[in-house]
């Protein structure tokens, strides 16, 4: 089989999709066919490449902050996205000359001596990547993702900081495709099973223990109810004297 080597390290060549079946019915001995193929949707890794960014960043600081209350400043990415410049087709299939134009979005954070901030201050830097090899067919799209950030940024100087920044980003060729899938039915693995099993069990031994209570209750309120038979609360009326029972009212 014919490989190309890539520069991210990955192998290019035909690809091979393998299915593993379920057991064999029991019944026949034969292998269990699928009962139907889904079509689904999935994205596609086609090829990654690392790089490095290593540059120097400035930023204007306002004339109100003044310099000499500004004692420490930091500085973080928070925001990271790319554009294409360029994607020349080489002799491989497939593997292509990629240019990117890389933007980041800075945030600069200007403290006293105490601690507490002074100004925040919001940068856009840009940056063009040398051209790098990437099996990025046609169709894919590729982007960019911060994968570590360190800065050295300076106190304020004649109106301007000045930050040293050394990014590690994770550049991929990806695009969503369409699989068919055999399907062999739904079935628990068998851990799950087992435990379904027992919390049914437990379900039903509950059920149980509160019917024998609700019966118990039920025996209860009927031999209250036979033993307060004749009970002159029972036979009292509204607005009416309660007579005790075998002794009759005299008129």
């Amino acid at each position: 089989m014919d490989m190309t080597q890539s520069s991210a390290g990955l192998k290019i060549g035909p690809l091979t999709i393998t299915t593993s079946r379920p057991a064999k019915d029991p019944k026949t001995g034969e292998p269990n066919e699928p009962q139907k193929i889904d079509a689904v949707t999935v994205n596609k890794l086609y090829d990654f490449v690392r790089n490095t960014i290593s540059t120097t960043v400035s930023a204007d600081v306002p004339p109100e902050v003044f310099p000499g209350g500004v004692a420490s400043v930091n500085s973080r990415v928070a925001g990271l996205f790319c554009t294409e410049r360029s994607r020349t087709a080489t002799e491989t299939d497939g593997l292509f000359e990629v240019g990117l134009n890389v933007v980041a979005k800075l945030q600069f954070t200007l403290c006293d001596a105490g601690g507490k901030v002074v100004e925040r201050l919001s940068r856009v830097a840009c940056f063009d990547l040398p051209t790098f090899l990437m099996f990025a067919p046609v169709g894919t799209r590729i982007t960019v993702e911060l994968e570590e950030s360190r800065s050295t940024c300076t106190l304020p100087q004649n109106g301007e900081i000045f930050c040293h920044l050394h990014l590690g980003v994770l550049i991929e060729s990806s695009a969503s495709v369409r699989m068919l899938v055999p399907t062999f039915g739904f079935a628990l693995p068998r851990g799950v099973t087992k435990a379904s099993e027992q919390i049914q069990t437990a379900s039903e031994a509950r059920r149980r223990s509160s019917g024998r209570q609700l019966g118990k209750c039920g025996r209860s309120s009927r031999s209250q109810s036979k033993g307060n038979k004749g009970s002159p609360d029972l036979y009292e009326k509204k607005g009416t004297p309660s007579t005790p029972s075998g002794h009759s009212r005299q008129t």
